[in-house]
């Protein structure tokens, strides 16, 4: 009874007996289009994507570019007066140990 009420529903819909296994195959067949197109669309969106972060990075890299070379700038300034006030010191500390063994 159950197969007959089945072939009943198809046979409104107009599948007769033989065309059943055609509909499940074209459903399947439909389904497995689907999953390929989708996984494609996915695979380009995620390209697309990537591409996007790597522009944006770029950008970013632009931008920050003038503020590293003034940075870069004042590091190197500082450590040209760090290394004259190192030399003044050794220079100063040099003169001091003279002007002590003189006074002995």
């Amino acid at each position: 009874m159950a197969g007959d009420a089945n072939e009943k529903e198809l046979s409104v819909f107009g599948f007769a007996k033989g065309m059943r296994a055609g509909l499940i195959t074209f459903i399947l067949s439909l389904q497995t289009i689907a999953i390929i197109y989708l996984f494609i669309a996915l695979s380009k969106s995620e390209s697309q994507k990537q591409e996007l972060q790597a522009k944006l990075y770029e950008k970013m890299i632009d931008f920050i570019r003038p503020t590293r070379d003034k940075m870069d700038e004042a590091v190197d300034k500082v450590n040209r007066v760090t290394d004259q006030v190192s030399e003044t010191a050794q220079f100063t500390d040099s003169l001091n140990r003279t002007r002590k063994l003189k006074s002995r």
